[in-house]
């Protein structure tokens, strides 16, 4: 790469300027959470800043929007995550007293499941995990993703219809 092309410390300021706002907003509409769409936006200009080497100029807008987004998704990802362990553990405490029969069943289950939703398609997968999983309804679900009500009727209709054909059970 070309020392004129290589982004230096006066371009991430630029950049700072040109584009933290528009990012924030970006990632506000996605999350409806002021606190968390400027922390995402935040760390986004820090990973900038660690690999500033190797980033062009020409390049740097696309590549805030889209490490702004991937950011988010891993968000997402872990929080579901938490739940799912924050969930583990409880069922665990509950079912102490539950038939070993019982346990393996459940945990056969539970692997069928999560095998299933690994072949819904991401955008319903999401949705749909934001729903059942986070409890949300499907206005803020609609909010955070900037999609109409109708399209996440839609897709967790479909998500739904892929769990009722690979398990056999409606949810």
């Amino acid at each position: 790469m070309n020392i004129e092309e290589s982004f230096k410390k006066e371009d991430l300021l630029k950049a700072f300027d040109l584009y933290f706002d528009g990012l924030r907003r970006f990632l506000y509409y996605k999350t409806g959470d002021i606190d968390l769409s400027e922390d995402i936006a935040q760390d986004v200009f820090l990973k900038v800043w660690e690999k500033r080497d190797m980033i062009k100029k020409s390049t740097v807008k696309s590549l805030l929007f889209t490490m702004g987004n991937n950011l988010l998704i891993d968000y997402y990802r872990n929080k579901t995550t938490t739940n799912k362990h924050r969930s583990q553990l409880q069922t665990s405490l509950q079912t102490e007293n539950q038939s070993p029969h019982f346990l393996m069943e459940e945990k056969e289950f539970e692997d069928k499941l999560n095998t299933v939703l690994k072949m819904i398609p991401n955008g319903q997968r999401e949705v749909f995990l934001m729903s059942r999983i986070d409890g949300l309804k499907y206005e803020e679900i609609s909010t955070r993703l900037g999609l109409s009500i109708k399209a996440v009727e839609k897709r967790i209709s479909k998500a739904m219809m892929i769990i009722k054909e690979n398990l056999g059970i409606k949810i």
